[in-house]
């Protein structure tokens, strides 16, 4: 594992022999909805400078609710994007914020987020281990 990037509110870490990247969430009861978009975009290049198949999402401390209108700009946007890069598979790492857990579902669950094979899980070591065996 191998900390590739890291700002306000996130940290990614890449693990090439299993060929993943793990987005951590971190202070984002402080984002901005632009704040939110410019750290997406940000996985998204590292998805492409990276060239993995496989992320993963630790959102327990994951605390920005995601509107209706940005869940369809994450759709359009993002999904497309990834999936161009050849995204299959993410885990996600639960938040125990239900607001802002509820609306980070429904982005993931609806739309183009299904052509994505996901899971949820309650821990990292877990989500990991999902990965990793894929």
């Amino acid at each position: 594992m191998e900390t590739v990037y890291q700002d306000r509110f996130q940290i990614v870490n890449y693990f090439s022999e299993h060929s993943f990247l793990e987005f951590i969430w971190q202070n984002t009861l402080e984002m901005t909805e632009e704040g939110f978009k410019t750290c997406l975009f940000t996985q998204a290049e590292l998805v492409e400078k990276y060239k993995v198949t496989k992320e993963l999402f630790d959102t327990k401390e994951f605390f920005f609710p995601i509107s209706v209108q940005l869940q369809t700009w994450i759709e359009e946007t993002i999904y497309t994007q990834k999936q161009r890069s050849g995204v299959k598979q993410f885990a996600l790492v639960m938040s125990e914020e239900i607001i802002a857990q509820v609306s980070l579902e429904q982005a993931v669950n609806e739309g183009k987020g299904v052509l994505f094979n996901s899971k949820f899980f309650s821990s990292r070591e877990k989500a990991r281990q999902f990965l990793m065996n894929l």
